[in-house]
């Protein structure tokens, strides 16, 4: 029950992935769009609190075999900025088997106790371009830091959607360790 329920959340992970074919795009992607846009203007307050969240871990299901990595911050003024990570060792369960990695610049971030959102433009990846050509999405997930265990969710942003709308995404027990602070 738990394989078939994170199966089905990894299935949004992979849309693009499992049904992409031809060559491998490497180097920037200067056509990709961000993922969200930046917080409402706000007076910047030297003394408001700057949020961040930084960890790794590596994600193992049947078929599914990734490493993730985040470090990002959102700055007093609102801005938000890092780098997400996302070393696919293998997504066989989806159809796209082989190595795979991507970065994406971070540049939305929502912060909510323990659980922040995040999003971003493909910076790099290695991954077959998408059906039919043009820009891959933009990345989209959650990081939940919790003392019984930490949880994770990165893949595709559906259309229209950013960080800031606190979308539901499904959270995946992770062998690693991430801080939100």
């Amino acid at each position: 029950m738990k394989q078939a329920a994170a199966a089905v959340g990894l299935a949004a992970l992979s849309a693009g992935v499992a049904a992409c074919t031809g060559n491998s795009v490497t180097g920037p992607l200067p056509s990709a769009q961000g993922s969200g846009s930046q917080l409402a203007a706000t007076s910047p307050n030297a003394s408001a609190p700057e949020h961040k969240v930084t960890g790794a871990g590596r994600l193992v299901l049947p078929g599914v075999d990734v490493q993730i990595s985040l470090t990002a911050r959102q700055l007093p003024d609102g801005t938000a900025t890092g780098v997400l990570t996302f070393n696919s060792h293998d997504l066989s369960g989806f159809g796209a088997p082989g190595h795979s990695i991507t970065q994406a610049d971070v540049d939305c971030l929502v912060f909510d106790g323990n659980k922040v959102w995040f999003g971003g433009a493909l910076k790099h990846t290695t991954m077959p371009p998408p059906p039919g050509g043009g820009p891959h999405t933009p990345a989209i997930g959650v990081v939940v830091d919790s003392h019984d265990g930490d949880r994770v969710y990165v893949g595709p942003a559906p259309p229209g959607v950013t960080c800031h709308a606190r979308p539901f995404l499904p959270e995946f027990p992770i062998d690693g360790d991430f801080r939100v602070e």
